[in-house]
């Protein structure tokens, strides 16, 4: 794939991202896909899903804006954030009703039009501040 073409994949995997489009989300997937980032062992597609839907299912109203993209051969890292208002319980944590803001990045490696492997840096001890499940800090 072109640069060009690796930039328009990653705004459209961000518009399933923003829209909570997870059958879109599957589709840009490999099935043999590698995320990592949501914990010790890397996410399979099943996985990826499953961890989507638990935060689309806790913040309801969320959006996934990106703010920059970058292609190099066939890797594309997209600074990107999550916003969205805790609505429902996320990891233990039950409902706030506090606004949240997460800036992330992720490194996308696309082989023949799809995600085969994922590495996302998120601000999570962030997220888990501004929810209230961690103290903040003096």
């Amino acid at each position: 794939m072109s640069n060009t073409d690796l930039r328009a994949f990653a705004q459209q995997y961000f518009k399933y991202l923003d829209r909570r489009d997870l059958d879109g989300l599957d589709s840009a997937l490999a099935p043999n896909v590698k995320f990592h980032g949501f914990g010790p062992q890397p996410l399979d597609r099943a996985g990826t899903r499953a961890t989507m839907t638990g935060f689309y299912t806790a913040f309801p109203d969320s959006r996934m804006p990106y703010e920059a993209i970058i292609v190099d051969g066939d890797l594309v890292a997209i600074q990107h954030s999550f916003r969205g208002t805790h609505q429902a319980e996320f990891q233990g944590v039950p409902a706030s009703g506090k606004p949240v803001v997460v800036h992330a990045i992720v490194m996308l490696k696309v082989q023949n039009g799809k995600v085969v492997e994922a590495w996302l840096n998120a601000d999570i001890l962030g997220l888990l501040t501004q929810i209230g499940a961690i103290p903040m800090p003096a």
